[in-house]
């Protein structure tokens, strides 16, 4: 597993979609990416670190990482691992229509493991869409585009059966919800607040505080800090920038501030990150 960076995997000017399948014994260092990645454990076994600690994988187990989330395996015993490299940005383009299949959509979006496992027969479907997007790259041209959405699209039809949350969430991403993650997502370094949010999109701050709360399991500010943190992440590893410009950049006013939200969101400092895992990218 030796592809960190968008350029590595989908090419200097690639569509950002593509796949990969490795077999691992033994470990797999803690690495971080500037792309989200999908991963599928089709065979074997593997035990999966993050910053929330080990957790064993069974076969048939998804999960997602965030661009900035860091990850790594050990323990693997011949484990079958596919790997689905996607730009975020599809979440707001041509993956939209994710948006009305609220449980995977939230998934993608926030990152994590599943809660259940794919049964043999949908595995098995998954992994045959997956290893055909691998073989078949999106590369340019509208036919080849096609090709590998269409093949993303019947590999994420058999993940939207699977539990991804314990959590309770409303049925469905409403359009308010919709557009204050675009607001937010196309803008992250706006002086944004609850009451300016709320004016953009013409709702009360209760409102909209309880609408986002409740279909994303989390408030429209946290969600903002996720945002910005996964920005920071992406160029503290990318560039040479200091932590005050990088945290000027997604709306971090001082070095400060910056290091300590960085801090929440991914336990270390952004100075212990860039020397960690820029050395993968």
């Amino acid at each position: 597993m030796d592809k960190f960076t968008r350029t590595e995997v989908f090419g200097a000017a690639g569509y950002p979609v593509a796949a990969d399948r490795y077999r691992v014994d033994g470990e797999v260092p803690t690495h971080s990416h500037d792309f989200l990645e999908l991963a599928v454990l089709g065979s074997g076994a593997a035990v999966h670190v993050t910053r929330a600690g080990r957790q064993q994988l069974k076969p048939g187990t998804v999960l997602v990482m965030r661009p900035g989330a860091w990850h790594g395996y050990t323990d693997c015993v011949r484990a079958d691992i596919i790997n689905v490299y996607l730009g975020p940005e599809l979440l707001r383009r041509e993956l939209i229509w994710l948006l009305d299949f609220p449980d995977l959509a939230r998934f993608l979006l926030q990152g994590g493991t599943s809660v259940d496992q794919l049964g043999a027969d949908a595995l098995a479907r998954t992994v045959g869409w997956l290893a055909e997007l691998q073989r078949r790259p999106a590369e340019p041209g509208a036919a080849s585009v096609i090709v590998a959405l269409g093949l993303l699209g019947c590999a994420l039809g058999e993940l939207a059966g699977l539990t991804f949350s314990s959590g309770r969430h409303a049925a469905a991403i409403s359009p308010i919800v919709r557009r204050a993650i675009q607001l937010m997502t196309d803008d992250p370094a706006a002086a944004w607040s609850m009451p300016v949010l709320a004016t953009q999109l013409n709702v009360s701050v209760s409102h909209l505080h309880r609408r986002f709360t409740a279909q994303l399991g989390a408030s429209p500010m946290a969600w903002l800090a996720k945002v910005r943190a996964e920005l920071a992440a992406v160029l503290l590893i990318q560039t040479d920038r200091t932590v005050t410009d990088i945290g000027q950049r997604v709306g971090w006013p001082d070095a400060n501030y910056a290091s300590r939200r960085f801090r929440q969101a991914y336990g270390i400092s952004p100075t212990s990150y860039r020397a960690r895992f820029r050395a993968s990218v």
